[in-house]
């Protein structure tokens, strides 16, 4: 994220940013990507789920009891995509973490560069009213 009149804080930001290992940068196409590929993830496990669930079939136990049988390769595949759904969001909210991290770290520096900053033109000031008042 840059800022247009803040020099200082786009520097820090941008040495922020570069520490963080390059598979958790996210630019631009990056996050569309993912949200996409976690969307499609989580519908085709929805359709595994319809799938599965009209697999089932009735079945008498010798006991007399009536239990429902699924084909479970339809499971297995919901579990799986799922998975991979979950282990995507994962990976794209440790980004956002770092993301959100190196922005906090960033603005916090350029803020105490500001105070800093701020203070010695106090000072100066300061000084410069003590050299020229008059008695």
């Amino acid at each position: 994220m840059q800022l247009e009149n803040d020099q200082v804080f786009n520097t820090l930001y941008q040495e922020e940013y570069n520490k963080i290992p390059y598979i958790f940068r996210f630019g631009r196409r990056r996050p569309k990507i993912v949200i996409g590929a976690i969307i499609v993830l989580f519908a085709a496990s929805l359709v595994l789920w319809t799938i599965w669930y009209g697999t089932g079939r009735t079945v008498q136990a010798p006991s007399g009891l009536y239990i429902n049988v699924y084909d479970m390769q339809y499971l297995i595949a919901m579990v799986i995509t799922l998975g991979t759904g979950l282990l995507l969001a994962g990976w794209a909210g440790i980004g956002y973490w770092f993301e959100k991290r190196a922005f906090k770290k960033a603005s916090n520096l350029a803020n105490m560069i500001f105070l800093s900053e701020r203070h010695k033109m106090e000072m100066r000031f300061q000084e410069w009213k003590m050299k020229n008042r008059d008695y």
